[in-house]
């Protein structure tokens, strides 16, 4: 094979998980893929890919919030700062994680050419319904939820630059027959907002964020037309990471200054009512430790009205 690349995506209806023919999963031990601490589950409805120390990247159209959750490496994370990409028809969004600080990420390629390269899939979505009596001759039903991380592989045959995203591109993969690639895969439902993969031989590198799959002959993975047999492979989208990798970058440096202010309790950017809920939390407490220091705003060794003040002084500063 190629350089590997990997390809993680995002769905809803849009999108969604790995689905691979049978006899064709990757061992438990492939080493053919990045380490699964760089994909997550964002929420209940999507995946998520790690993009800094702090923050990963995912999909607007799985929605969620401030507060809404990241799962990364069975350890659950609450997100304290969404930012949007600026163009509102590109479905791409940033999301900066409390007391997040991970050793394992990728960058974002800005060089590769994806043409013809070797691919990885991965995600928390759906997959193969094995139920003998929800067997189809033209490909697989879905099961599941995003509960489970799943990999597989797939090509890049060629690009198509779609203009119904704004500014930035979609990338296209076929769900071809058994033996493509190694491991040729689909994606399925809640696989939204991973990403396409790249390793140049140093590191992996981030090519693309899933966006939608096609399902015209409804929510499955196919290969073959269902009344002819003949090939007739499975679109997935992607958007192109090479698009948006200076947004990217920067808004990761800007988020990086999050909690440089003491009063911003809970580092995301902003001294509002949020930081008061974390204030609270720990009222009245004296030497506190551990994340019940961060409410000891004026570093006394104790939290009372003494930090309310501070953070009144800063009172909706947003310094992102």
């Amino acid at each position: 094979m190629r350089n590997c690349i990997i390809v993680l995506f995002l769905l809803c209806p849009l999108a969604s998980g790995i689905v691979l023919h049978p006899g064709s999963e990757p061992p438990a031990n492939w080493s053919g893929r990045p380490p699964s601490a760089v994909l997550g589950r964002w929420n209940t409805n999507a995946s998520c890919v790690v993009i800094s120390p702090g923050c990963i990247i995912t999909t607007r159209h799985q929605g969620g919030a401030y507060g809404s959750t990241a799962e990364i490496d069975g350890v659950s994370y609450k997100a304290v700062r969404i930012v949007e990409y600026p163009d509102s028809e590109a479905d791409i969004r940033i999301a900066k994680l409390r007391y997040a600080n991970f050793a394992e990420q990728v960058s974002i390629n800005s060089t590769v050419n994806e043409r013809g390269s070797d691919v990885v899939l991965g995600g928390y979505g759906k997959y193969r319904d094995d139920d003998p009596n929800n067997q189809i001759d033209y490909g697989y039903e879905w099961t599941g939820d995003n509960s489970q991380i799943h990999w597989g592989s797939n090509e890049f045959g060629w690009l198509d630059y779609k203009n119904e995203n704004g500014d930035i591109d979609l990338l296209k993969l076929d769900f071809d027959s058994p033996g493509e690639t190694d491991y040729e895969c689909s994606i399925a439902e809640y696989d939204s907002g991973g990403g396409i993969f790249y390793n140049n031989g140093q590191e992996w590198l981030l090519m693309g964020v899933f966006y939608s799959v096609d399902t015209k002959y409804g929510n499955m993975a196919y290969y073959l037309n269902p009344d002819t047999k003949l090939p007739d492979p499975q679109t997935i989208y992607a958007h192109r990471a090479r698009d948006f990798q200076n947004w990217a970058d920067q808004t990761i440096a800007d988020l990086s200054n999050c909690g440089s202010n003491p009063a911003d309790i809970d580092g995301d950017c902003r001294v509002n009512e949020a930081d008061i809920k974390e204030l609270a939390k720990n009222w009245l407490k004296t030497s506190p430790t551990g994340n019940a220091a961060e409410s000891d705003v004026n570093s006394d060794d104790a939290v009372n009205m003494l930090d309310f003040a501070e953070i009144f002084q800063s009172w909706q500063d947003d310094y992102y």
